[in-house]
């Protein structure tokens, strides 16, 4: 007779799937604004609105569909640290939902993207350490790419102020990094409870 799945198992499958879903919409997005030449971060009206919609919809999945991974993260992690899983989760699932709210509705005050992108880095430096425990390799690439969000949330706060080297050399990390990371957690999240799985995330894990 199989092995019924544990609901925790189904929902880590449910969640990584999801989180492949965000990474491939973000580099969906990535390959056709390049072949529109920027069509897709473009203005929602006139002859081009279809493509602006459009790159608003990829934009909006790849970072909405990736919150239940982090709370599936937030759940397996918060007995490693207790007291530092439950606050840096709750930082990422705002940093996520805020930038998925102001990519749809067009909203951009003084400060939001620096805010966000300063709370996304709250977020992976805090299960940076507690995700190593459990799965070393990923763990080390979360703590990488949360030292390249505090470098890209401090240029993005100091535009205009910032020589221009700044950007590239000090911001330019963190997205190619958040896209192999939500892969890589999608990955493994996709395939927890697997009995072939080599992997340490998962509910034994919690």
């Amino acid at each position: 007779m199989a092995r019924r799945e544990a609901p925790s198992d189904v929902r880590a499958r449910r969640a990584g799937v999801l989180a492949l879903v965000a990474a491939s919409a973000w580099l969906s997005w990535a390959v056709l604004n390049g072949i529109t030449r920027g069509a897709l971060d473009g203005p929602r009206s006139g002859a081009r609105a279809g493509w602006a919609w459009l790159g608003a919809g990829l934009l909006v999945a790849s970072t909405s569909l990736v919150i239940p991974a982090a709370l599936t993260l937030g759940r397996q992690l918060r007995s490693v640290a207790p007291r530092v899983v439950p606050v840096a989760t709750a930082a990422g699932v705002l940093s996520l939902t805020l930038w998925a709210a102001a990519v749809l509705t067009g909203w951009w005050p003084t400060g939001l993207e620096a805010g966000y992108v300063a709370l996304s880095a709250l977020w992976w430096a805090g299960i940076a350490a507690p995700l190593r425990r459990t799965h070393p390799r990923l763990g080390i690439l979360t703590a990488v790419l949360a030292v390249a969000a505090a470098c890209d949330a401090v240029v993005t706060g100091g535009y205009g102020q910032l020589p221009g080297w700044t950007f590239p050399v000090l911001g330019g990390a963190k997205l190619p990094l958040q896209l192999l990371w939500t892969a890589s957690v999608g990955t493994a999240l996709a395939r927890a409870g697997s009995p072939t799985a080599e992997t340490d995330i998962g509910p034994a894990a919690a």
